[in-house]
């Protein structure tokens, strides 16, 4: 029996368990007319709401849950600011089953994919790659390790509550929060789906709040397909534990490991690749609004050859750091200082922030981030802020400016200048000066949102990204690069519908950076019955792309590596009816079979895939 099969009839007998254990607390214990949904805390986004009235007996929980003293808030999320924050009911609510997918959705962000489900993937904005992309899990650090640019596909949204995506003129970065118990009663969340291609997924999670004198978080979710043409099996899979000890409000000590696998049968990748990452953390409330946070972990890549005849590799890093925190009447600041011995590259990081929120006028931040290399020291600053509305305008700006280090170059050796291709040659340093700005205005009255904004973008070299995607990569010499922005988003005269889209038009392309980059959609959204219990989402639109340069060369060729332009329709349909959410979406609607972000790297030609989640309170 090989391993989809056993996977297939593990996932039937799954939800087949699953309805036959649950149906009947649900049918008898649930009243639709007497559960009411709570308050959504974002309210530029929809979510999953909804309480399960089956509880357990209130001698097995505790009668007070608590959980970790939480971080100040830094700049308030929007699409204003650059930073979009999708929390537990958002995600659960997207089409979305991966991170790649879900930070695909971000205004002006370009998906670079290596083909189906696990192939290497990665995101990149304004065309900035190695070295400015950052991940931090529960400000954990995400290594690359092997790459310049995280590889999505071995980070999974198991066991995920919010997913905090900061776009800015130098870099990306993407900060994750995991899943805690906040309730008296156990959550389990459960979705399963199936489709074309051999697509099947599960994803389970369980957060407790009282297990061995703790809160435990237990997750796991494995998502596989066969690929275009049935000939390019793949699959993403992964699982994630935590577990925390509380010293009443004032604060406690976690343990959380993660591990994830992505596996292919594409012979230009590893076949099977394993992420681990672990760390523990103690956090404490010193003083009134100052929260101060120690942290030890480890990260470790292990490959398997292809070949019998092959090597593996393995590559560990250690990691530890301090973070700070403290809010103050409309005032913040958070810090951090990160350490990573046995590196011989990069040997420590800072972060610091300062910001504060004037009721009625402005928010502002500013920023200093440094890097402490074998052979260098740098660093970088930015300044943001964002205006109140006034007669339903607003002003936003920023501006970034420093350098970076790149933790790894993968390129071809380059002797001499290559036709039109600016390389940098042998002369290659490891170090990107840059800096860019944003400066934009709002409006926005009776359900209406739109905004326009001036880019601007410089730097001295752009690097590859160091995944295996790449063939014959090269770093090139920079240039500046001017465009701008414009975003809406609108009811229109039949009720629950609305429009919304985003595109992002530059003076002259750059590699990774096409000419044109669009996002639109027709969305709907309706609550039904007073008690609000039948909710349905919906969702049609297009992510597209003019041509784009890849940072690579052609074989026998001196020029630089084109890809075709990439437009992919997609439709998405959700119901939740109480606690359960049925929801159907489907991929590249129009069949187009030319959207490669790589050449020869296939992406399904048209896939539907359906399923159901299931939020249970139990």
């Amino acid at each position: 029996m090989n391993v989809e099969h056993r996977f297939c009839v593990s996932l039937k007998l799954i939800t087949i368990f699953t309805i036959l254990y649950f149906t009947p607390g649900f049918l008898t214990g649930q009243i639709p007319d007497t559960v009411a949904l709570p308050t959504d805390t974002l309210s530029n986004q929809l979510g999953i709401v909804g309480q399960d009235s089956m509880f357990v007996s209130s001698d097995s929980v505790p009668e007070v849950v608590h959980i970790l003293p939480q971080m100040a808030e830094v700049f308030p999320a929007s699409h204003k600011a650059g930073i979009w924050l999708w929390d537990r009911q958002a995600m659960l609510s997207s089409s979305a089953l991966t991170l790649a997918e879900l930070v695909e959705l971000t205004p002006g962000i370009v998906s670079l994919r290596g083909g189906d489900y696990g192939t290497p993937e990665t995101v990149i904005s304004f065309g900035l790659a190695s070295g400015n992309i950052k991940i931090f899990w529960d400000g954990f650090e995400w290594i690359p390790m092997d790459s310049g640019v995280p590889d999505l596909s071995r980070i999974t949204l198991a066991g995920i509550k919010e997913v905090r995506i900061e776009r800015r003129m130098t870099g990306l970065r993407i900060e994750l929060l995991s899943l805690e118990p906040t309730e008296l009663t156990p959550e389990t969340v459960i979705q399963v789906a199936t489709g074309d291609l051999g697509t099947n997924f599960l994803r389970a999670e369980l957060a407790h709040p009282d297990v061995l004198g703790g809160s435990l978080t237990f997750a796991m979710d494995r998502l596989e397909t066969r690929g275009p043409g049935f000939q390019n099996r793949g699959s993403l899979s992964g699982v994630g534990i935590r577990y925390a000890l509380h010293k009443g409000d004032k604060g406690g000590v976690v343990v959380e490991f993660k591990s994830s696998a992505p596996r292919n049968d594409n012979v230009d990748f590893a076949k099977k690749m394993g992420r681990s990452d672990w760390n523990i953390r103690g956090r404490w409330r010193l003083l009134d609004g100052l929260i101060g946070e120690a942290f030890a972990g480890s990260s470790s890549l292990s490959e398997d050859p292809r070949k019998a005849d092959g090597e593996g590799s393995h590559i560990s890093r250690k990691q530890f750091g301090v973070r700070t925190s403290y809010e103050i009447d409309g005032l913040w600041a958070r810090g951090d200082a990160r350490f990573f011995p046995g590196h011989n590259l990069q040997r420590k990081t800072y972060d610091l922030r300062v910001g504060s929120s004037y009721v009625d006028f402005l928010a502002v931040e500013g920023s200093l981030r440094g890097q402490y290399w074998s052979t260098r020291n740098v660093s970088s600053l930015g300044l943001h802020a964002v205006t109140d509305p006034l007669l339903g305008f607003s002003l936003f700006g920023s501006y970034e400016d420093g350098t970076v280090g790149s933790p790894f170059i993968m390129e071809t050796e380059i002797e001499s200048e290559l036709g039109e291709v600016d390389t940098l040659g042998e002369s290659l340093e490891r170090f990107t000066k840059q800096n860019g700005s944003r400066l934009g205005i709002n409006f926005s009255w009776n359900g209406v949102d739109a905004s326009v904004a001036l880019l601007s973008s410089s730097a001295d070299s752009l690097r590859p990204l160091g995944l295996s995607l790449e063939k014959r990569a090269v770093s090139l010499s920079g240039k500046i690069r001017n465009g701008y922005e414009v975003g809406i988003a609108m009811p229109i005269p039949i009720n629950g519908f609305g429009v919304e889209g985003t595109s992002q038009v530059w003076e002259a392309e750059m590699s990774y950076l096409p000419k044109r980059i669009w996002k639109g959609a027709l969305t709907y959204h309706g609550l039904f019955k007073e008690s609000e219990n039948l909710e349905v989402w919906g969702k049609a639109g297009v992510i597209g792309r003019d041509s784009m340069l890849l940072r690579t060369l052609e074989p026998d060729s001196n020029e630089l590596t084109r890809v075709e332009a990439s437009q992919r329709w997609f439709g998405h349909i959700q119901v939740r009816i109480v606690t359960v959410n049925i929801f159907i979406r489907w991929e590249n609607m129009l069949g187009k079979t030319d959207n490669y972000d790589f050449p020869n790297r296939k992406q399904p030609r048209f896939r539907t895939v359906y399923g159901i989640r299931w939020v249970l309170n139990n």
